[in-house]
């Protein structure tokens, strides 16, 4: 049985505030409240962390029956400000706090003018500000 110690950091330096990770892994174990399963499985790994808050961690241990290999890890972040129409109101406010998701919602706001004009308003788009890729560890 091949046992390594893996240490995930997910950094939020874009003001995202609800990240996922997604990973095929047989876990052993890791430091979330609830045991793994006990089988190679897709793990899902949801967070949302407060204003202020960063950088988050995980730490666990894989099974690799053929030796070391290399973990797909998908990411996602939302950003909290960043989501139209929910937050279209706040779009004009440029007050502390308030400048992380101006940038989103002016180009979410234009897309869905656009989206507008060319469906004849048949589209009612929800639309979000996010940073997503992939990254093997």
């Amino acid at each position: 049985m091949d046992r390594q110690a893996l240490p995930l950091s997910a950094p939020d330096e874009t003001n995202n505030k609800h990240t996922v990770i997604a990973f095929d892994a047989h876990v052993l174990s890791w430091d979330l409240d609830d045991s793994p399963l006990d089988y190679h499985v897709r793990h899902h790994i949801k967070e949302a962390s407060f204003f202020g808050e960063d950088t988050w961690q995980l730490q666990m241990t894989v099974y690799e029956e053929n030796g070391p290999a290399p973990i797909l890890v998908n990411f996602i972040g939302l950003q909290e400000q960043g989501m139209w129409p929910g937050k279209k109101e706040s779009k004009g406010l440029k007050g502390e706090g308030n400048m992380e998701g101006v940038l989103a919602l002016d180009l979410l706001g234009r897309l869905d003018a656009w989206l507008e004009e060319k469906t004849g308003g048949t589209v009612d788009a929800t639309l979000l500000g996010a940073a997503a890729g992939a990254v093997s560890i």
